[in-house]
């Protein structure tokens, strides 16, 4: 009878369990022991975000250099409104100029003459002056080139020389309209020439003396003495229409003129008074009608 050393025979059954499960790994991926990987160092990379700006300046330099890729840049545009409704002229002036229909070029224009912005001022002034946008009001168109010209645009200028030239806001004042296109023409304003040829040959030659000593002694004036000079001449013109003798439509204050007013006032019912925004705006609804 065939006797089995049962220590030995555990060894061997133990050795051969150890060559199968290994055999079986080998074969068999799947069974390999389970292996941690070491993670991957990831490098997070962030957008650079760029702060917004603060401040109507900063806005409107924002807009400048968007519209330098993109004159449509919606983007460009909402910086614009916010630095215009934050009183920055220039910023409603370009906004005037990207408009396509011209009733909202003139709202811009307003609200950046307002604030003294003289290119808007000229464009405002043309914009009434030929009924563009707005109901046509030459004499309220003119008093707007006239705050440009004071503040030295020469197109401006020329433009109230112009009118002066041609009476178109009353009598004509032909040594007033030489100065203005002499002036023009001294900021480079080359269409000028034609029209001071023009006038020269209608004035006498002390007048022309006269009117080249004005027109080289001229500066640019502060916005406020600007404003007052050119609303005057506006309301002597208006008094004028209306039978109110106001004098000569020159943007001084003088005694024929201070009569006008009052007298004015008081049949309007606007108490003793200067010249103000809500007379103005009285004056402009009346002359609307005379202009009819």
């Amino acid at each position: 009878m065939l006797r089995i050393d049962r220590g030995r025979w555990v060894l061997v059954c133990a050795a051969v369990l150890v060559v199968s499960t290994l055999s079986a790994c080998n074969a068999n991926p799947k069974n390999k022991p389970n292996t941690v990987a070491e993670p991957q160092q990831q490098t997070e990379v962030k957008a650079k975000v760029e702060p917004d700006p603060v401040g109507a300046d900063a806005h409107y330099a924002r807009a400048v250099e968007l519209l330098k890729s993109d004159s449509k840049n919606p983007a460009a545009q909402r910086w614009l409104e916010s630095a215009a409704m934050q009183g920055h002229g220039d910023a409603a002036y370009q906004l005037g100029q990207l408009q396509d229909e011209p009733s909202s070029q003139v709202e811009w224009y307003s609200m950046a003459a307002s604030v003294g912005q003289v290119d808007a001022q000229y464009a405002l002034g043309d914009a009434y002056l030929n009924g563009r946008g707005t109901a046509k009001e030459p004499a309220w168109g003119l008093s707007w080139l006239e705050r440009a010209a004071r503040a030295g645009h020469a197109r401006a200028q020329f433009a109230i020389g112009l009118a002066m030239a041609t009476g178109l806001t009353g009598a004509p004042q032909r040594s007033e309209a030489l100065v203005w296109l002499l002036i023009a023409q001294k900021n480079g304003f080359a269409y000028a020439d034609a029209a001071i040829s023009s006038l020269k040959a209608r004035l006498t030659q002390t007048a022309i003396e006269q009117t080249v000593e004005r027109a080289n002694a001229w500066t640019n004036e502060p916005a406020g003495d600007a404003e007052n000079r050119a609303f005057v001449r506006f309301a002597q013109y208006a008094l004028g229409r209306m039978g109110f003798d106001a004098g000569l439509a020159d943007g001084i204050i003088g005694d024929r003129t201070k009569i006008a007013v009052q007298a004015f006032r008081k049949a309007q019912g606007l108490g003793d008074g200067a010249i103000d925004g809500h007379m103005l705006d009285i004056l402009r609804e009346r002359l609307a009608v005379f202009n009819r």
